[in-house]
């Protein structure tokens, strides 16, 4: 399971793109920039094996 790091379950990520228009910073236009989004539930008792995979998953990104 996706879990946060005060072991509440992750429901969903959610991936948002940001675009520029009209962008005088010619490094910046023709980039895209995300903004990752956790959405989470209910607290939980998580286990060392949740932790690593909690870890492994924050060194994905």
């Amino acid at each position: 399971p996706d879990l946060h790091p005060e072991g509440y379950d992750v429901v969903t990520d959610l991936l948002i793109g940001i675009g520029l228009e009209n962008c005088k910073a010619t490094s910046l236009a023709s980039t895209t920039a995300e903004l990752d989004i956790m959405i989470i539930a209910e607290p939980k008792k998580i286990t060392q094996r949740d932790l690593t995979q909690m870890l492994t998953q924050a060194s994905d990104l």
